[in-house]
């Protein structure tokens, strides 16, 4: 049985969600996955093992979204990107993060299903519905999430304009990785796989994330080290990401 060493996830806010009623459900529960390319910028896991997107829809109306990939032969590094509750009308679903509170919306042709809204690495792709004995989403367990929203209308209500512009490049860690252009565009990365992307601006000491594919804002704030998530999608725990020394992007 491979063992899974990380797995950040919403599970707790998902579990006190909202039931939402749903109609003919029964062919949508289970699991969806495709396989994607292994990233070309990855320096983490040093083998040829492609990175799976994995859907789980469960019969409580609950679903997850998540990446995995294997470390090695017994062991599965995974991140839950969202997560929250579903339901199906007129033949469409309806996926609310929990915590960001976004809606998904998808639809489904046999026994595959297609995103019409979400993030780019997953919108408008089919994604085929496969084996649950999987153990990744078999073993979601809830850990604390920062409270976000309180660290950052306390920030925003400090009356302070001296905070200095942030420097655009890289701020990383060995797991994930936030790149802000110069024309003000960035990228979101997790273990290489680009996860979000848009348009950056800054005030005071907030970064606004705004993904151009779901249209919606994420945040990070500066910090003495680098920047800190606040969140970003795939981390809950207000990872702090420093600054990588290279050149200017």
């Amino acid at each position: 049985m491979k063992i899974l060493i990380r797995l950040i996830c919403c599970m707790m806010i998902m579990h006190s969600a909202h039931h939402a009623t749903a109609q003919n459900t029964d062919d949508w529960y289970g699991a969806y996955s495709f396989t994607l390319p292994k990233p070309s910028s990855d320096t983490l896991f040093n083998n040829d093992e492609d990175m799976e997107f994995i859907l789980r829809l469960n019969t409580t109306h609950q679903y997850t979204i998540g990446i995995s990939r294997n470390w090695s032969e017994d062991v599965v590094w995974g991140e839950t990107i969202s997560g929250g509750s579903f339901s199906v009308k007129q033949d469409t679903l309806y996926c609310k993060d929990s915590l960001f509170r976004y809606t998904l919306k998808a639809i489904k042709r046999g026994d595959s299903l297609q995103f019409l809204n979400g993030f780019h690495f997953f919108k408008n792709r089919w994604i085929a519905k496969y084996d649950t004995s999987n153990l990744l989403y078999d073993a979601l367990y809830g850990l604390p999430i920062i409270n976000y929203r309180f660290i950052l209308s306390s920030i925003a209500g400090v009356k302070n304009h001296n905070y200095p512009k942030i420097e655009p490049g890289e701020y990383s860690n060995p797991v994930f990785r936030l790149m802000l252009y110069r024309n003000k565009h960035y990228r979101w990365e997790i273990m290489g796989q680009s996860i979000s992307e848009g348009k950056w601006s800054q005030k005071g000491n907030i970064i606004t994330l705004m993904d151009t594919d779901i249209d919606f804002p994420f945040h990070a704030i500066m910090d003495s080290h680098g920047l800190r998530s606040m969140l970003l999608p795939g981390d809950y725990q207000g990872t702090v990401l420093k600054k990588k020394l290279k050149n200017k992007i």
